[in-house]
């Protein structure tokens, strides 16, 4: 498929899971008109939306994908894209997808170190990355600093099509702090860690809980809050060609657990089995003959004891 068609978090979230999930034969339909029953998957974008024309007492069960937004509280469940976000009993983790189209880094490149990457939107871009010491580094080390970069507007992405996410064949190293370090960036998911290694191309990454809650070793990546953190890691693997191997190897094994096909598995699960249990269970049969409103307090009622919605 193409990963273009992919550029905005609906389209990511609830068209891509719908069109992987079909072609893994499971029974998922799309579509724009509000059904009556059954498990209703929409992105927090489109919550107030669906609310306003499926009016307030609807049967279905709603699943909300909160991606980068505020918690849903009208929502029966939430899809959330880490596992700190996870703790309340009515949200469920699931990774976010991998880049599709990924292309890996070009193997025979070795350990060579010379292009640098930054895949990401122009509004987490940090500031330190146009900074003289910035490119003063960069020459002294005769490096190549790629901005791969989208520009994003109040209306949408401009030049969405000419980044090229998905192609790593010539990166050597992935750099992503975004625009404030002190961030830790509770809401966002682990992804450009995971597709650092998926693509076989070692990082370095801010102090982000998404990064942090994944990390089992030192070769997992780098972590980095300031300029001087990130030239000392650079400077650290260009002096070090086996440490650069090693984090290369270790990203291809942990990339095993968050393939296309593991999530895949994760929500097929989710739907399929978890929630679809829930939908047929006694307490929904008496939840889903409240209004939406409604069923929002009685859970605030019961959260404090563990509920099960």
């Amino acid at each position: 498929m193409d990963w273009h068609l992919f550029g905005t978090g609906v389209n990511v979230w609830i068209a891509q899971t719908y069109i992987r999930l079909k072609l893994a034969g499971a029974p998922v339909s799309i579509s724009p008109v509000p059904t009556d029953e059954g498990i209703v998957v929409l992105h927090a974008d489109d919550m107030h939306k669906y609310l306003k024309s499926a009016g307030a007492n609807k049967k279905c069960l709603i699943v909300c994908v909160r991606a980068d937004r505020e918690p849903q509280p009208y929502a029966d469940f939430e899809i959330v894209q880490n596992m700190a976000s996870s703790r309340n009993t009515r949200c469920r983790h699931v990774p976010h997808w991998p880049q599709p189209g990924l292309i890996p880094r070009d193997e025979r490149r070795g350990a060579e170190l010379s292009n640098v990457a930054f895949k990401g939107s122009n509004l987490e871009s940090n500031a330190m990355f146009k900074s003289e010491l910035w490119s003063d580094f960069l020459r002294s080390e005769s490096l190549h600093w790629v901005e791969d970069q989208a520009y994003w507007t109040g209306g949408g992405a401009k030049g969405y099509k000419d980044v090229s996410w998905n192609d790593y064949s010539n990166i050597d190293l992935i750099v992503a702090i975004r625009r404030d370090p002190s961030n830790k960036y509770n809401n966002k998911p682990a992804s450009k860690l995971i597709n650092a290694w998926l693509a076989g191309v070692p990082a370095i990454l801010g102090a982000e809980v998404a990064y942090r809650e994944l990390r089992k070793s030192r070769l997992d990546y780098m972590e980095a809050v300031t300029l001087e953190d990130v030239i000392g890691s650079i400077r650290m693997l260009k002096s070090n060609p086996e440490v650069y191997k090693s984090m290369v190897d270790n990203g291809k094994i942990r990339a095993q657990e968050f393939g296309a096909k593991k999530i895949e598995a994760r929500w097929l699960c989710l739907l399929m089995d978890d929630l679809t249990k829930i939908y047929h269970s006694p307490f929904w049969l008496m939840m889903r003959h409240l209004p939406i409103g409604a069923r929002k307090r009685f859970r605030k009622i019961l959260a404090t004891d563990g509920a099960l919605i």
